[in-house]
Parts: structure tokens; sequence; C-alpha cells
């Protein structure tokens, strides 16, 4: 692994982003061409998110692959994007995706643990080591879980 190119958690986006060249010429390639070779409508995909438009997973990420996403359909794909909560609010994103009001948004199994019981058992003491614990989940750091 090239150690220019290592992740750290304390990079800034800026850091990241000039770490990961690769990623950003094929999240944001030349113009491509993306009318689609046919008559046939393009299929909109609807997308939303509780986290703003301006932020920068959004702007860096999102956005640069919804783009790749019509360029590589011809144009047959296209993303109607909705940040910021304005769509739905971010605890209704399961009541959104039901209700058809939304093809794709984040879910947190930890909002709603009726709809996903078997996510529950990532919250099974022991059943992840942490540094300050041994296998039965009791801290082995003095002070480390004391209230």
């Amino acid at each position: 692994m090239n150690p220019a190119r290592t992740i750290e958690s304390t990079d800034t986006v800026a850091t990241v982003l000039a770490k990961t060249p690769v990623a950003q010429a094929w999240l944001n390639p030349p113009n491509e061409g993306t009318t689609a070779p046919d008559a046939t409508p393009p299929f909109v995909l609807r997308v939303s998110a509780h986290i703003p438009e301006q932020s920068p997973p959004v702007q860096t990420v999102f956005k640069p692959a919804f783009r790749r996403l019509t360029a590589m359909s011809h144009g047959r794909i296209t993303v109607a994007d909705y940040w910021g909560g304005v769509r739905h609010p971010e605890r209704a994103g399961i009541q959104a995706l039901q209700s058809g009001l939304t093809d794709l948004c984040p879910v947190y199994s930890a909002w709603d643990p009726a709809l996903f019981p078997a996510a529950q058992v990532l919250s099974l003491p022991g059943l992840f080591q942490h540094r300050g614990c041994d296998a039965s989940g009791r801290g082995t750091v003095p002070g480390l879980f004391q209230r």
C-alpha cells in the first residue's frame, strides 16, 4: 500500500480528495454524452437524505456518482435528489421507501428496532471486543466505563 494514499482519521476533506485521484477521475468523467440513444423515457431514481446538500459527502461522492450513473446508462437513468430532509424527516426513511415516496435513502436499524429484529444481535454484550473490555464486555481499563 502506498503510504501517501493512506487515509487517516485526521485528514481533511481536501487531503482525502488529493489522495484519491483515481476515484475522483472515475466520479468526474469528461462529458460522455448523456443523452439516451433511443426515445425511451429515463428511469428517475428518487434519492432522499437528511444531510445538507452542501455537505462534503454529497458534493464529492453522491452527486458525482449520480452523474456517473447517468453517463454510464447513456441517460436512461437520471437522479432526482432531495437533501436536508425536504422529502421526509430523517426517521421516516422506512415509511418513505414503503410508500414509494423515495427509492433510496439512509435507514438506521437502531431507530426502529421492531422493523430490524435481527440487527439487535449487534447489541449483545461481549459480541465485540474493545480495547478497554475483556470478552465479557466488562471494562479492563480503570475508569473507562464508570458512570
